[in-house]
């Protein structure tokens, strides 16, 4: 098992939370707030988040409820974040939960 320390996954930075999301399917839609729905093959899925647009750290807590809004353990988030968990492996995972 690989540890990280504290420091390495206490704040994420907005903008590299929404690059990851982008690149591993999921689709943008700006109202009030940023949101994040997971699509595959088009179609998008009950797999969402928002992030604020104020927002430009999301904190341990955040990253929890995100991960939670995901249906991904904070464990499975970091790596979707730090792309070791690609979209392929993310759909696996959701449907393995039966979520999608």
């Amino acid at each position: 098992m690989h540890w990280r320390k504290k420091s390495e996954v206490g704040t994420r930075s907005a903008r590299k939370i929404i690059s990851a999301l982008l690149r591993k399917g999921f689709v943008q839609d700006t109202t009030h707030h940023i949101y994040f729905w997971l699509c595959i093959d088009g179609e998008e899925t009950g797999i969402r988040t928002r992030l604020s647009h104020g927002a430009s750290e999301c904190d341990d807590y955040l990253l929890g409820r995100i991960a939670g809004q995901l249906k991904l353990s904070r464990r499975q988030l970091d790596d979707l974040l730090d792309c070791t968990l690609d979209h392929e492996a993310l759909i696996k995972i959701l449907r393995a939960n039966g979520h999608i």
